[in-house]
């Protein structure tokens, strides 16, 4: 009867303590415990984590997932359809967001009239952007964390605006100045 009383509570302590566990460690070491902040941890020195691939339909639409998908749901898109190009994309609850920098994105060209007001130059009157024109006289750059971000080119009678953000692509937008007040 004691034995059976002993096993009973090394059974129970066991499964006490594996339900404790808080996170779940993948590597060459078998005692690891994850980083306490995390409740997946992996570790190699030879691979690498596959996320699962997916033919992704659009942004708005959780097809492939057969179930509305969980809020942070990560996948690799392999398709080229619609609005969505190979790469990563998480669930925002409401559409496939794009993870990280595109570097193949799309690129869109507009025309139109660029107008000036009160030393500002604005596209399609504030559509897409407005720009201090005050101090340009041919040509600039701008950047965002070292990277280009805006070209505007006003050395001819076409002058050229290029957005080079990675939420926009690449977009270019020409058209003549109008200096006109407004």
């Amino acid at each position: 009867m004691q034995i059976l009383q002993f096993i009973i509570i090394i059974l129970l302590s066991t499964s006490v303590s594996l339900w404790a566990q808080e996170g779940i460690y993948i590597g060459s070491q078998s005692n690891q415990a994850p980083e306490t902040s995390a409740i997946l941890e992996t570790e190699s020195d030879h691979g690498g984590v596959l996320m699962p691939r997916v033919n992704l339909e659009s942004t708005s639409s959780p097809n492939p997932i057969t179930t509305t998908p969980a809020l942070g749901l990560l996948v690799f898109n392999i398709a080229t359809d619609g609005d969505v190009v190979p790469g990563f994309y998480y669930w925002n609850g409401y559409s496939w967001q794009a993870w990280g920098l595109n570097t193949t994105g799309g690129s869109g060209s507009s025309s139109g009239q660029i107008n000036m007001v009160n030393k500002y130059y604005f596209l399609n009157n504030g559509t897409v952007i407005s720009v201090n024109m005050l101090n340009i006289e041919s040509q600039t750059h701008t950047t965002i964390n070292g990277a280009d971000a805006l070209v505007i080119d006003l050395k001819d009678s076409s002058p050229q605006i290029t957005i080079l953000l990675s939420e926009l692509d690449y977009y270019n937008y020409t058209g003549v100045p109008n200096n006109s007040p407004q």
